[in-house]
């Protein structure tokens, strides 16, 4: 386990920010007893924190994931009144014709999906109930239901349909984003780790030093500054 697994991204950034510092000041010191502290260990190291501290907010990916998952709810929660209406031109169908009243129209089915938020499901009984409306469509006609707003079903259907569509890419993406980002993180982690288990015994009798190295004395620093920043910006001029 790396010793900075219990730092905060915005902590470990920061922290790393100062390790840089610190090692481009001593790495030749470091490196006379150590081999693997190249000159080409420090480009990567300040590659490792680059990449890292430009890492794209997985925060702003779920807030576009969720503008997505509002849009698909309110489009199905929106369908509830049509379903009504279709559900009372079949009941008045079925006054007139024998043969309607033997079908199951997925209706039930429609309205447990849409509030159990399964849309996968929804869409399957949306399909199924717009395939039984056109089978079905002159005694249906005969009450009021006309072809036009059975193929409106069929465009909210799709419209519901490439929603989720781009939900799951949404998620496909963020997950695989985030999978890239923790390991950039564990990257950076682990080369600190590598760097301050170094510096600790190279400056052992060297307090000041000793501390830019110490990750209890990292972290308190970096509290400190942060704690410093929201004083400022909470300070009114």
């Amino acid at each position: 386990m790396s010793t900075f697994s219990k730092f905060k991204q915005a902590e470990l950034i920061t922290a790393a920010g100062y390790i840089e510092t610190s090692f481009t000041t001593d790495r030749a010191a470091l490196a006379a007893e150590y081999s693997r502290f190249t000159q080409e260990y420090l480009s990567q190291y300040t590659a490792a924190y680059t990449l890292a501290k430009n890492l794209v907010s997985r925060k702003v990916k779920l807030a576009d994931q969720k503008g997505t998952t509002a849009a698909l709810h309110t489009k199905t929660k929106a369908l509830k009144p049509t379903l009504k209406k279709i559900e009372n031109y079949i009941n008045f169908a079925r006054q007139q014709d024998i043969e309607l009243q033997s079908i199951i129209f997925p209706l039930s089915e429609i309205r447990t999906a849409i509030n159990n938020h399964d849309v996968e499901d929804l869409v399957d009984n949306l399909s199924l109930l717009h395939n039984l409306l056109v089978q079905h469509k002159n005694p249906l006609a005969q009450e009021g239901l006309s072809e036009t707003r059975i193929a409106e079903l069929f465009d909210e259907m799709n419209g519901i349909f490439d929603l989720n569509q781009m939900q799951n890419v949404k998620m496909n993406t963020t997950n695989s984003a985030t999978q890239a980002n923790n390991e950039a993180y564990r990257q950076l982690s682990d080369m600190m780790t590598e760097i301050c288990m170094a510096g600790k015994a190279e400056y052992k009798g060297n307090n000041a030093k000793y501390k830019e190295y110490n990750p209890s004395d990292l972290l308190k620093r970096v509290r400190q500054e942060m704690k410093n920043k929201t004083q400022d910006h909470s300070t009114p001029e």
